[in-house]
């Protein structure tokens, strides 16, 4: 529908490479082990769940995947190509976008400005251009509000983009974060706690956002504890207690282990 998802193919296909291989990755604070040996593969446009107890390593996982962090142990692969320590820039480069836990919006910016925000990445005039508005830069920020555009409309924000982003109900705001990422173009989206804090109303057109993105060749990885939003759109889960991975399933036989159960519930 625009150019900003990729063609789908099927994901059993023998000969495609992961959209994202985590090989025995490992994080330590000092003699703290965060994660210890974290492995799985992620298949191309499909949704992948991240789940587990507070303080489980979710979120240092995902910062490492996306360039925030530095690694004990382990390799990470994008497309087959090699992430690992790679600052947050060059993970981008990749087609990785992310958003945050906490919502991370430019204060008196309007939603329009915070998503083109996301394209600078691709612009190629250089500075000098952008002041003299060179044809260089005039063609960069046609591009720009094109590509903020479509992604307004992917999240269903479109004719908003005039509204100060800070005046928005939650969830539109999370909706606003996740345009700007979709405004990279990115191969791999992923998640943190999307839903957090979020009724029913509120989380299930992330949902429904979720699965368009899979449908259009986007490879979504989440971390959240929404059990009903995981269950509803992922293809494939690992939990993560103590910074270990205890299961990888579907989402419904997984969350259903006795191990994982002993996780967030203990006895």
């Amino acid at each position: 529908m625009t150019d900003l998802t990729v063609p789908r193919t099927p994901v059993d296909h023998p000969a495609r490479v992961p959209a994202l291989s985590v090989r025995d990755v490992s994080k330590s604070f000092g003699g703290l082990h965060v994660l210890s040996s974290v492995s799985f593969d992620v298949a191309d446009a499909t949704i992948f769940g991240v789940a587990g107890p507070n303080g489980a390593g979710k979120t240092t996982l995902l910062n490492l995947l996306t360039g925030f962090g530095s690694f004990s142990g382990g390799q990470v692969l994008v497309h087959g190509e090699d992430a690992t320590g790679r600052d947050a820039r060059s993970v981008n480069a990749l087609g990785v976008a992310r958003t945050f836990q906490n919502i991370r919006l430019f204060r008196g910016l309007t939603v329009q400005e915070q998503v083109e925000a996301g394209t600078y990445a691709h612009r190629r005039a250089s500075l000098l251009g952008s002041l003299v508005a060179s044809r260089s830069d005039r063609s960069d920020r046609r591009a720009s509000r094109e590509a903020a555009n479509q992604a307004l409309e992917v999240v269903g924000l479109s004719g908003r983009g005039g509204v100060l982003a800070e005046t928005m109900s939650y969830g539109d705001q999370r909706r606003v974060e996740i345009a700007r990422a979709l405004a990279t173009k990115p191969r791999v989206l992923m998640l943190d706690e999307p839903t957090a804090g979020m009724n029913e109303a509120d989380w299930t057109p992330i949902a429904e956002l979720l699965e368009r993105l899979r449908s259009d060749g986007v490879t979504v990885v989440v971390v959240e504890h929404n059990m009903r939003l995981i269950e509803r759109c992922c293809d494939r889960i690992a939990v993560i207690a103590a910074g270990e991975v205890i299961a990888q399933d579907a989402p419904t036989p997984c969350l259903r282990r006795a191990e994982v159960r002993r996780a967030y519930f203990g006895k």
